[in-house]
């Protein structure tokens, strides 16, 4: 969990502060007892960056939970080739 956050601050080019202000502008993601860390980091990134944090990703796929496509589609941002969706079977 550490190294993917680590990575995704890195491609965001944010420091932990910065995460810090962020999570007080998305309430809902913060506060989703559903959500993960690492859902919560991603969902408030890519609220804030969009696909300026997809290009600089380069090419990682991306992990989307349903809980986390319920807060934020990611067709609206990330292409479908990289992501990968968990599903409930």
């Amino acid at each position: 969990m550490a190294i993917t956050l680590e990575e995704y601050f890195k491609s965001a080019k944010i420091s932990v502060n910065d995460f810090r202000e962020m999570a007080l502008r998305h309430h809902d993601l913060v506060n989703a007892l559903s959500l993960g860390v690492v859902d919560k980091a991603l969902g408030m990134i890519l609220r804030e960056q969009g696909q300026a944090f997809i290009n600089a990703s380069r090419k990682r796929s991306f992990v989307f939970s349903p809980e986390l496509e319920s807060f934020l589609p990611p067709s609206a941002t990330v292409p479908a080739e990289r992501q990968i969706k968990l599903t409930l079977s």
